[in-house]
């Protein structure tokens, strides 16, 4: 239940600020707006050429200001972590991890670039994200 009450609070505090996000690249936000936000980021990957699993998680908060309709800057800031898993067994067990990653400070910056509609149809947008994070084995 307190799990429905944060993910609740947090979609309202996202629609009050009425900023454009990664999910809508084409909604307009209106110039002088500045809004913040927090995430949770889960991705899976393979990594190095024998393709060990591994998963990075991230929570982080967001800054973002829009000083013109079609320009959003945004700064973020938070922790990351990174777990790799070990090639498996000849037997073809479940792999163990090998690399279980500390928690570490991860910061980063985006830039979101949007045109007006054409005829309110078709639009275009240019999303640009850079992000630094490290971990190190526990």
């Amino acid at each position: 239940m307190t799990m429905t009450k944060t993910i609740a609070a947090v979609l309202l505090g996202a629609a009050l600020c009425s900023a454009a996000s990664l999910v809508s690249p084409l909604a307009p936000f209106p110039g002088g707006r500045v809004a913040m936000g927090i995430g949770y980021h889960l991705e899976g990957m393979t990594i190095t050429g024998d393709k060990l699993p591994a998963i990075m998680n991230r929570f982080a908060g967001r800054l973002s200001f829009s000083p013109i309709q079609s320009l959003n800057i945004g700064v973020e800031a938070g922790v990351a972590g990174l777990d790799v898993a070990a090639l498996k067994d000849s037997l073809g067990n479940d792999s163990i991890p090998v690399f279980k990653g500390k928690y570490k400070f991860t910061y980063g910056a985006t830039l979101h670039l949007t045109t007006p509609l054409i005829h309110d149809v078709m639009g275009f947008t240019a999303i640009g994200k850079g992000e630094y994070f490290s971990s190190d084995n526990k």
